[in-house]
């Protein structure tokens, strides 16, 4: 396996376990081939990664695939870590024009979980049209 010129990369972690959103940004970050070295691989900003994935910008979607939800925070699902707490996925914040721009890859620790993901069966259900997941409750009635 390539070693990343910026750390060792981390061992497999055979107790990572995937929600289908996390698997999802893993699948859209995963390079074409991941016997590439590290720095071939491709880093994504939220907005393409949101764009290859199906999701708004807009939503929480790649905010709680990335970080996680907090154990304080039951209203919004059960707690896990999330990606980069992990280690399947490492940020590179980058400078452009005075704007600073997050950025997204995937590791290699990332590319065992989806592999592991996959063979186990896991399947990527389409993702839900946007228009679905509205919620109308303050809609006024016509």
């Amino acid at each position: 396996m390539p070693v990343s010129p910026r750390r060792d990369p981390l061992p497999p972690r055979p107790d990572i376990s995937l929600h289908v959103p996390q698997a999802r940004v893993l699948a859209a970050l995963m390079p074409a081939n991941p016997t590439d070295p590290p720095f071939d691989w491709p880093t994504l900003s939220r907005t393409v990664l949101a764009a290859r994935i199906g999701v708004s910008t807009r939503s929480d979607y790649i905010t709680r695939s990335m970080n996680g939800i907090r154990p304080s925070n039951r209203t919004t699902g059960t707690p896990h870590l999330g990606l980069i707490a992990l280690g399947c996925v490492e940020e590179e914040v980058f400078d452009i024009d005075g704007v600073k721009e997050v950025n997204y890859r995937i590791t290699a620790t990332g590319i065992h979980a989806y592999e592991r993901f996959v063979a186990e069966g896991g399947i990527l259900p389409p993702v839900r049209d946007g228009k679905s997941c509205v919620n109308d409750r303050y809609k006024t009635k016509e």
